[in-house]
């Protein structure tokens, strides 16, 4: 790695632990699909290579219209044991799933982790793709220093999740499939292109864990990485709040106010902005969405 360029994954590197960056058109695309409390999880799928069709929005941004496609990921899950069934039999099922609620988490905690010192590397011949090292079990740990538990099952599926789901985000046009649009591509890709978790005999931490796990951000990542294009934000205060809708509207007030200006201009943000371009599911009846 030349010299320039290690200076320029330095500038990333944060040690204040209760700060971390956002990418400003990244952070506030509606990139996920939200579960309404009370409504369970997305709904299983009971066959194999059963079809979801993908999320098609458009978004503001800098007073700019963008388009979004996301694209669901397709995993294994254990099927449950219908009648007669032994449940012991660990017959698994295909699914596709949304990145949700608790994908969101585990991002912002692997992006609040690449920040520490030396994790970040450059890779290509080009050397424009940028590498994170970690593994599950520091994840875990930070997962529980912010009080967001889950189990490493669970942070390696919402890891795959996040490799497997596509992201389209377009300038322009329409993100509606079959209606003519001329936007351009600014991302075609998951959150992480490059996923990797792998046993190293000689990597045993505290809690007994002997996997590696390394990704890739995207190019819009990693190019808002070389290219300095972040701002601080606070990474305590966004896992404090409980709402994935909360962490949208603090990400896109941020941008709004981006530096600290005593005659900033107060804005206006309607509810339907704020349910359309947050990723929140709409309820039945429209007071209890509001």
């Amino acid at each position: 790695m030349s010299k320039a360029n290690a200076v320029q994954l330095t500038l990333f590197e944060m040690e204040d632990r209760s700060q971390s960056h956002m990418i400003a058109l990244y952070d506030t695309a509606p990139r996920f699909v939200f579960v309404s409390k009370g409504r369970g999880t997305e709904p299983e799928l009971p066959v194999a290579n059963a079809f979801v069709q993908s999320v098609h929005k458009e978004f503001p941004f800098k007073d700019a219209l963008f388009s979004l496609t996301l694209q669901p990921a397709r995993i294994y899950r254990p099927a449950k044991p219908g009648p007669g069934e032994d449940p012991a039999d660990k017959r698994m099922v295909e699914y596709e799933v949304f990145p949700s609620e608790r994908e969101q988490i585990v991002e912002q905690v692997v992006r609040r982790l690449a920040m520490d010192r030396s994790r970040l590397s450059l890779m290509g011949d080009k050397q424009d793709r940028v590498r994170v090292h970690f593994s599950l079990y520091e994840i875990r740990r930070e997962l529980r220093a912010v009080n967001h538990p889950l189990s490493i099952q669970d942070i390696r599926e919402y890891l795959t999740i996040l490799a497997r789901s596509r992201i389209i985000i377009s300038t322009g046009g329409s993100a509606e499939p079959g209606k003519k649009s001329r936007g351009q591509n600014l991302l075609e890709s998951p959150a992480f292109p490059v996923l990797a978790i792998r046993s190293r005999p000689d990597l045993v931490d505290e809690d007994g864990g002997v996997e590696e796990t390394y990704l890739e951000f995207n190019p819009l990542v990693s190019a808002a990485i070389r290219d300095l294009e972040f701002k601080p934000v606070s990474y305590a205060w966004l896992m404090k709040l409980k709402s994935p809708v909360s962490r949208w509207l603090y990400n896109r007030l941020s941008i709004e106010y981006d530096t600290a200006d005593d005659e900033a201009k107060p804005i206006s943000i309607s509810a339907d902005e704020i349910i359309k371009n947050s990723g929140m599911n709409e309820r039945s009846r429209r007071r209890d969405t509001r």
